[in-house]
């Protein structure tokens, strides 16, 4: 009994630091919760099932070489990102058909779930280019910013 009395009060500051401790935790993981879900909060819900694959980004890589120096495609979250270089002589009508290729490659699934968006640029010619298309997951083709006329 002598012992309890004379360490009583470590033994409360010990109980209290543990429940303050503890209260802090449980006060963290409410305000600051995952990182990805801070992110990108409830938006990737059902990405699993409609998975886009690096065999099927590579295929939109190579479906496009043919009227183009350089492609670079990505995937950040639930939008798709087409980056290309066309070859010189390239005109407006075959870059804008880049889409109706990538989409090509897509399932309905897919279609429905990602936003598409491509970059088309040019190192030669700069009157027509940048080009710049933009697919909505609700709408079913492409919707193009930079609409120039073919010279």
């Amino acid at each position: 009994m002598k012992i309890l009395k004379k360490y009583m009060w470590i033994v409360i500051a010990i109980i209290v630091f543990v429940f303050v401790v503890g209260c802090l935790l449980i006060a963290k993981q409410f305000f600051f919760s995952n990182d990805i879900e801070a992110i990108y909060g409830s938006r990737l819900e059902g990405i699993e099932k409609v998975k886009v694959t690096k065999d099927t980004m590579k295929q939109m890589k190579e479906s496009l070489t043919e009227h183009t120096d350089s492609v670079e495609v990505r995937l950040a979250g639930r939008i798709i990102y087409v980056d290309a270089y066309v070859k010189e002589g390239v005109g407006l009508d075959t870059a804008k058909t880049f889409g109706d290729t990538v989409l090509g490659l897509l399932s309905e699934e897919q279609k429905a779930y990602y936003d598409i968006q491509l970059l088309i640029g040019s190192k030669t010619d700069t009157s027509q280019y940048p080009l710049s298309g933009y697919k909505h997951h609700t709408r079913g083709a492409f919707t193009w910013v930079n609409n120039k006329a073919e010279s």
